[in-house]
């Protein structure tokens, strides 16, 4: 039987006294063909572990004044119009939804109006 072998890291951590000498010495290394970083260098946040963070954080805010237009509150029917369109405009047909009493999570010919897709 097989063992499984130990994976090897290609990346080299560089710790340089300043972030000009990390970027020539990883320059250098690049045009060896080698993979380094700068340990010194402040990690790249996560865009999509903050993405799902703020959408968490909206759900929150729905039905409220405060909601961003990350997270969904619309009915499964109105998916297409809503899902693709800009947060601003969530946020636009939400504050109208509420203005108008509608529940967020409905359908019927007047939230189409509001959403702009009448037949």
């Amino acid at each position: 039987m097989c063992e499984s072998l130990p994976v090897m890291k290609h990346e080299i951590e560089i710790l340089a006294p300043t972030p000009e000498i990390a970027a020539a010495v990883i320059a250098s290394m690049a045009k060896a063909g080698l993979h380094a970083v700068d340990a010194n260098a402040p990690e790249e946040s996560n865009e999509l572990e903050n993405a799902i963070a703020e959408t968490k954080a909206d759900e929150a805010r729905i039905g409220t004044p405060d909601y961003q237009g990350r997270a969904y509150f619309w009915h499964y029917d109105l998916r297409h119009y809503l899902r693709d369109c800009s947060d601003e405009r969530r946020r636009e047909v939400h504050a109208a939804l509420l203005a108008a009493g509608l529940p967020l999570d409905g359908t019927s010919p007047a939230h189409e109006k509001i959403i702009c897709i009448e037949p």
